[in-house]
């Protein structure tokens, strides 16, 4: 890995980071994050970075109580400040796409909005968190959002011809990483790389095989300057990591042949 990392400095190659979640790219990338800073173009990109307020799930409920937030809204005004502090301690900008996180996600149909007044979980895409989210299962009424998510991805690109766009694997099967995942594929093909999505690839004890054409590829990471980036999430780190204690691990990538 260290040998690519030198030629995409040499060669100036932008480097585009698409991000499910207000945490996922320092989570499985923050040492190759550190080591591109300054050093060659980087533009981080988070896509799911709001919630709203509406009547939640039991789901929800459930995800706020765990987090100590009253509501959606502040708990995500917190992780962006969150991710803000992780970036610029990388000397970073993200960009903020705006979407809504898979958990809060409104099914636009009319009978739905009907049926959300008797019972809240109507109204929602994904609204039983264990049997839906982490199913590895995109929705058909998420089709919108990948259109949508698609052409601004081809709009922040560009014409340009020197980059790649680091994407999560999708480890974990979380509905947006694979959403994510899918929409890049699409868009920007041979120009992917893939991160193997900590810290749920030691969770599972899989960090993925390559796909047809392209090689693994690992990199070592300075666990304290990496564990500090992390540590900003204060409102995740709990949930994230058994008694807050971030476990030793590898960064593991995919990468064209």
């Amino acid at each position: 890995m260290e040998l690519i990392i030198q030629e995409i400095i040499k060669k100036q190659t932008r480097c585009y980071f698409i991000s499910p979640h207000l945490d996922d790219a320092v989570l499985s990338t923050g040492q190759l994050l550190s080591q591109l800073a300054k050093k060659t173009p980087v533009f981080p990109i988070t896509v799911f970075t709001d919630a709203t307020n509406d009547r939640p799930t039991l789901s929800a409920k459930q995800f706020l109580k765990y987090t100590g937030y009253h509501d959606a809204v502040s708990l995500f005004k917190q992780r962006k400040k969150e991710d803000e502090s992780a970036m610029h301690m990388l000397g970073l900008r993200a960009v903020y796409l705006g979407y809504v996180e898979a958990l809060w996600r409104k099914n636009t149909h009319k009978l739905a909005k009907i049926l959300g007044h008797i019972l809240p979980e109507f109204a929602y895409v994904y609204p039983i968190y264990r049997y839906m989210i982490p199913s590895g299962h995109v929705s058909k009424k998420d089709e919108e959002i990948k259109l949508a998510l698609q052409k601004q991805l081809e709009k922040i690109v560009g014409d340009d011809t020197n980059y790649y766009v680091f994407i999560p694997f999708g480890i974990g099967g979380h509905v947006d990483h694979i959403l994510v995942r899918q929409v890049c594929e699409k868009v920007f093909k041979k120009r992917v790389v893939y991160w193997s999505d900590f810290p749920y690839n030691i969770r599972k004890g899989n960090f993925g095989n390559a796909p047809s054409g392209y090689h693994q590829a690992v990199l070592s990471v300075d666990a304290q300057k990496k564990n500090a980036l992390i540590k900003n999430y204060t409102s995740q780190v709990a949930g994230l990591f058994s008694g807050a204690v971030i476990p030793k691990h590898t960064e593991v990538y995919f990468i064209k042949n």
